[in-house]
């Protein structure tokens, strides 16, 4: 029967050898059909993610990052420390890990988005920068703002650090050890784990550049899982590494085995005791280990990709800088946890430069999962406890606008707050209160009149711009629409062939009350020109204001500068003038008080002091065929009413400092009066605005720009007055208190510290006086009126020609026409230099 059997099962056997062997190679077959199409899909897939490489680098955004030193408002910063800063950090990053769930094209989906942190330090300076797809742009910036509330995010350019003939060196940073044990993190350190990054980059020269990119993708959550399971393992005695080993091996497949070799052990020796039967713990280090472990997984982790580059014109420097910047990374290094090390599986540096040029990780990459705490070690934005030098500051507060605000309008600039960009306009009935700006040189005070200016004339409004420049009103000469060339007054006085008249004594005679305010005027202007109050005392006034009112008693026969010296001096000129004077209280003075005081106050000893004061202006050859002209060369009133054109180059360097006060100030004094002259116009609200604009309008601040500051409103000339700090308004206590209590807008632009104090009660508590210190370029706090209440003050960027997209007013300057404008004008209203010469020669 035995033998039977066998020769019946080895029968079997032979038979249904070919089925199952045909069943073996079905299944290798199928098996290897399955890995082949696996592997060809993983290929293709990374083959088409990195073909897209350049098309994801140009979708993606870069933002500089600026933050306060401070970060916060005082008070509440002083009660934050490190932890505390850098804390902040990982939430920003916790919320960060969302992008796991946004779907953008050329981004793998299986792979997920990634962002990329930088900081450079480029051209002596070290900077924050972000860098993401443009699709997650609201989202990033929504989760920066929400923890850094007063950050300033601008959309840049990329930045090179590469100069011409420089050579780099690069280098990428990955763990030491198995990703689930931690770095040291912030909450292990005393000082600002931010100090160690940006301490090693701030020993670069000139010419010379670096670069560290933290480019982080979420992980999910598979490296958690797996920890607990190393966990275990550790709990059981085993080292980290056999605990890792173990959980790639996959614990289905090491249960199934275990519990099979378990029975074989069973059956071959039931009486045999198994070691494994006996309870292991784990040992000291995988204790230590399990808590770190622990402590790691309990926060979302990023897959990151560390890339160190820099660039110097000698590769020895360029190694050196690397290599220095790489220690720096040795501090985050856990005693029994984990440190980072070179890369050396990285490739050629070229490649990696390649990368970090194009914000570029790869498809396939050794793993370095780090968790948010871990992150916000290595990379944070600065605060104050940073103390490395050369560090890019956002040094000034930004406010929103308030929703009060007019949608149209003058325009001024845009308020840039968390990434919204809103324009800022004011109505015309508000800049009839006026504006005031201020600001140190090169802050942008003058830009922004003189695109103030542009706008104006573009809509066709009455315009005067004095300027003691001269190169910006030239500047808006060349860009003056041709349809309004023929309403330019060009007034130049360095144009000596054809000067024009400027008389200071000239009045309406149909006004005769307004002699009184013009004599005011000019005692105004010699007063602020030679501080009369301390050199010539009442007696001075008394002399000049009857000489004054005496040559205009009779204008025919010359009521000008240039009489007023003659009619003091010459008693044959003076009896002909009280000839044909007509007011007894002006011929009273002169016959029975001038002429017969003795002593100091004899009219012989006035005459030499009154008279030096006009003798320097009307000797001077540029002057006298301006001041000694009986007929101005335009009407201010018709300026006003007409809607001219009058820009007023007034050069300090060509004509000298005291012939452009004494023409600045007859020039305000004249738009003072002909401004009152509306007073008696029975229509007054038909009048058209009349926009006035002094630059370093301190030159010109003489009691007649206080007055325009009370009262010209209710005649609708608007002025806006620009000049650099308060102390050049010492002498003219009356303007400074005009400004503070009369001017509706004020446009503070950087200024110094105790400026900021005086400014302080306007902008806080939005501002306080460091912000107003270290306002940028073009940067300003702004106090504006809406219809005729301030405001909540508010951050706001002065405009340049790329923000003319809201008003569309930018007009590009032309040569041809600014000659030709300029030619007409100076045909217009200037006169024969020998003509006006011979008329100065014959009334002398």
């Amino acid at each position: 029967m035995p033998t039977n059997y066998n020769y019946n099962y080895a029968q079997t056997a032979t038979n249904s050898s070919p089925d199952l062997m045909l069943y073996v190679y079905l299944v290798i077959f199928l098996l290897f059909s399955f890995f082949a199409i696996v592997l060809f899909y993983q290929l293709y897939k990374q083959y088409s993610y990195e073909k897209t490489k350049i098309a994801r680098s140009l979708n993606m955004v870069l933002l500089k990052v600026l933050v306060p030193k401070g970060n916060m408002k005082e008070g509440e910063e002083s009660k934050k420390g490190v932890k505390e800063f850098a804390a902040r950090a990982s939430q920003m990053l916790s919320s960060l890990y969302s992008i796991k769930d946004q779907k953008v094209l050329g981004f793998n989906y299986d792979k997920g988005l990634y962002i990329s942190f930088e900081i450079v330090s480029h051209e002596e300076k070290i900077a924050f920068y972000v860098s993401f797809p443009r699709q997650i742009q609201t989202l990033i910036e929504k989760q920066i703002y929400g923890f850094y509330p007063d950050a300033y995010l601008e959309e840049v350019d990329r930045y090179n650090i590469f100069e011409e003939n420089n050579q780099f060196a690069a280098a990428e940073m990955v763990l030491a050890d198995d990703l689930l044990l931690p770095i040291k993190t912030y909450k292990e350190f005393e000082e600002d784990t931010c100090n160690v990054l940006t301490s090693s980059l701030s020993k670069l020269g000139e010419g010379e550049g670096a670069a560290i990119q933290f480019i982080l993708r979420p992980a999910k959550f598979k490296w958690q899982k797996n920890s607990e399971y190393v966990i275990k393992k550790l709990q059981e005695g085993k080292s980290i590494k056999e605990g890792v080993s173990l959980s790639k091996i996959g614990k289905g497949a090491l249960k199934l085995s275990g519990e099979v070799a378990s029975q074989m052990t069973t059956f071959s020796d039931p009486n045999k005791s198994s070691d494994s039967s006996k309870p292991k713990t784990a040992t000291p280090l995988g204790e230590q280990q399990i808590k770190l472990i622990g402590e790691k997984i309990s926060f979302v982790g990023f897959e990151t990709v560390i890339r160190i580059v820099t660039s110097c014109p000698e590769k020895s420097n360029a190694k050196m800088h690397l290599a220095n910047i790489m220690a720096s990374f040795i501090g985050f290094g856990h005693a029994v946890g984990n440190r980072f090390v070179k890369n050396k599986k990285s490739g050629r540096e070229e490649r990696i430069v390649e990368n970090f040029i194009f914000r570029h990780f790869p498809f396939n990459y050794q793993k370095t999962v780090l968790n948010v705490e871990e992150l916000a070690t290595i990379f944070h934005f600065p605060n104050r406890m940073v103390e490395t030098p050369n560090i890019e500051w956002f040094t000034s507060r930004l406010a929103p606008v308030p929703p009060e605000v007019p949608k149209e309008g003058l325009y001024l600039g845009k308020n840039i707050y968390r990434g919204v960009k809103t324009p800022v306009f004011m109505k015309e009935k508000d800049r009839l209160r006026h504006m005031y700006v201020i600001g140190k040189t090169g802050s942008g005070k003058t830009t922004i009149m003189k695109e103030m200016i542009m706008q104006d004339i573009a809509r066709g409004e009455g315009v005067c711009y004095i300027d003691p420049h001269g190169t910006d009103v030239e500047e808006i000469l060349s860009r003056i629409p041709k349809e309004r060339a023929d309403d330019v007054i060009y007034f130049n006085p360095i144009d000596l062939e054809r000067p024009m008249g400027l008389n200071l004594l000239e009045y309406n005679p149909q006004k005769p009350l307004e002699k009184t305010l013009v004599v005011n005027e000019v005692i105004g202007v010699f007063d602020f020109l030679y501080n009369l109050k301390e050199t010539g005392g009442p007696m001075f006034e008394q002399y000049f204001r009857n000489a004054a009112l005496l040559v205009m008693e009779s204008p025919e026969s010359g009521s000008t500068m240039l009489e007023i010296p003659k009619v003091l001096a010459d008693e044959d000129f003076r009896a002909y003038k009280l000839s044909k004077c007509n007011n007894p209280v002006v011929k009273n003075y002169w016959v029975k008080e001038a002429e017969k005081a003795g002593g100091d106050a004899a009219l012989a000893n006035v005459v030499p002091y009154v008279s030096s004061k006009m003798t320097q202006f009307l000797a001077n050859d540029l002057m006298r065929p301006i001041i000694a002209q009986q007929n101005s060369a335009f009407n201010f009133r018709e300026i006003m009413d007409s809607k001219k054109i009058l820009l007023v180059n007034l050069s300090k360097g060509q004509i000298g400092e005291m012939n452009m006060k004494l023409l600045g100030l007859i020039l305000v004094g004249k738009m003072f009066v002909a401004t009152m002259s509306r007073a008696d116009s029975p229509n007054m609200h038909e009048l058209p605005p009349f926009y006035m604009y002094i630059d370093e309008f301190q030159n010109f601040a003489s009691d007649s720009i206080a007055a325009i500051l009370s009262e010209a409103r209710k005649y609708k000339l608007s002025l806006c007055i620009a000049h650099q700090f308060l102390g050049q308004l010492d002498r003219v206590e009356l303007v400074k208190k005009a400004i503070f209590g009369n001017v509706g807008t004020k446009l503070v632009h950087r200024i110094d510290v105790e400026d900021a104090k005086a400014f302080q009660e306007t902008f806080e508590p939005t501002f306080n006086s460091n912000d107003l210190i270290n306002l940028g370029e073009f940067e300003c706090c702004s106090s504006l009126l809406v219809d005729g209440i301030n405001i909540k003050p508010f951050s706001m960027r002065t405009f340049n020609i790329s923000d003319y997209e809201p008003i569309n007013a930018y007009i590009k300057a032309n040569k041809k026409v600014t000659e030709s404008i300029r030619q007409l004008s100076r045909l217009k209203y200037g006169r024969d230099r020998e003509t006006v010469e011979e008329e100065i020669r014959e009334r002398a």
